[in-house]
């Protein structure tokens, strides 16, 4: 099947219980031989990305409702086609968890043609959104919006 285009949503808490299709899904989206250009994904709770089985896709045009931004960071340095974005980004899973702010570094040259990015944050530091853009050093259009940013 050739597809260029998918679109998930499930809203409510009952809805689809994503850390059981977590591992399922990202292997079937975030894969060498997709074809898909156009992928918007939203869900009620955070996506958990199973690390693991992402690899390098073809996937242009990336929107994702709801994930952790450390799980982003890495998603992103999959994604090398990648030109558009918008994204909505929640703090870790653990708000205990410390900042490792060694992913942040180079995220610029894993996307190469990302120029256009709606970014979304809510309950997170300032200094992690910050790091996250100053890292895409070729980007041309940004939206930013943010609730509840802590500084």
């Amino acid at each position: 099947i050739h597809i260029e285009q998918l679109e998930i949503a499930s809203f409510g808490p009952d809805k689809l219980d994503l850390n059981s299709c977590s591992k399922t899904m990202t292997e079937a989206i975030f894969q060498r031989k997709t074809t898909l250009k156009r992928v918007t994904l939203s869900f009620y709770s955070s996506i958990i990305l199973d690390q693991t089985t992402i690899q390098t896709c073809n996937i242009e045009y990336l929107n994702i409702y709801a994930c952790y931004i450390d799980e982003f960071v890495t998603l992103l340095k999959h994604l090398p086609k990648i030109k558009r974005l918008d994204i909505h980004i929640y703090n870790s899973q653990n708000s205990d968890d410390t900042t490792d702010y060694e992913i942040y570094q180079n995220t610029g040259q894993y996307v190469p043609n990302l120029t256009y990015v709606e970014i979304h944050v809510s309950h997170i530091e300032f200094d992690k959104t910050e790091q996250l853009l100053k890292s895409i050093p070729q980007l041309k259009i940004l939206a930013f919006s943010g609730e509840y940013l802590k500084m």
